[in-house]
């Protein structure tokens, strides 16, 4: 018989925030004292886009349980949704210190440099995001999730707050993300302007596109696509 937190952190999951919010306030706890309880309440804020309360209770989490990646995550979005970029990163950057194969986020944090101006930073970013997929390819590794599902990480949650529902099985091939991080980079050299490495890069993003996903034409953006909209 699951307890009365796994019901409300099922709510959660399935995207029913105001009910789970609802369940917890009838509690006879202390939410603040448990972590658990101000991991769940702060996420169902988030997602109703209360992000001062979201913010308050993601960080009395990561006070009580240091190191824990959901939460850190979840916050880096939350700083990263009040358009507080710097202090996004910082969360990010401690949850792929904790766990190098999290490719999202290298994505992530070097669109934050991007949007920063920090366009030197960017490219590192996406560099270390492709070195690191290679590595996964020398270790034999095709499926993200499955590498992930296998080592007993939440990834099917890290996934869905990156990508769209219904595109978590596509973005989880190595593929995906070695086609990703080939646009990003694409994309900054044009930022940059430099024409000859942006297209190296974007004929690169398509050669290693997976099949069954579809990305807009990269080349758009050597066309018609003002640069500042990527970002």
């Amino acid at each position: 018989m699951r307890t009365q937190r796994e019901k409300i952190a099922a709510m959660m999951r399935e995207g029913n925030y105001f009910d789970a919010l609802q369940q917890m306030h009838r509690l006879e706890v202390d939410v603040i004292e448990d972590w658990a309880y101000c991991y769940i309440v702060g996420e169902c804020y988030r997602m109703l886009h209360n992000l001062d309360y979201a913010q308050f209770y993601l960080t009395q989490a990561k006070a009580q349980r240091e190191g824990n990646i959901e939460i850190l995550y979840s916050l880096g979005l939350v700083y990263d949704e009040m358009g507080w970029y710097r202090d996004a990163m910082e969360p990010f950057k401690t949850v792929v210190a904790l766990d190098v194969d999290m490719l999202a986020l290298y994505h992530r944090i070097g669109i934050l440099y991007a949007r920063n101006g920090q366009l030197e930073e960017a490219l590192e970013w996406f560099g270390k995001g492709l070195a690191q997929v290679d590595m996964l390819y020398k270790r034999g590794v095709k499926s993200l999730e499955k590498m992930l599902q296998s080592r007993r990480r939440k990834a099917m949650t890290i996934f869905e707050h990156v990508f769209p529902r219904g595109q978590v099985d596509e973005c989880s091939d190595i593929e995906f993300f070695k086609s990703l991080f080939s646009n990003d980079m694409g994309v900054c050299y044009m930022e940059i302007g430099d024409k000859k490495q942006a297209e190296a890069w974007f004929l690169k993003s398509v050669k290693s596109m997976p099949k069954r996903v579809q990305f807009d034409d990269p080349f758009v953006y050597l066309r018609k696509m003002p640069h500042r909209e990527r970002w």
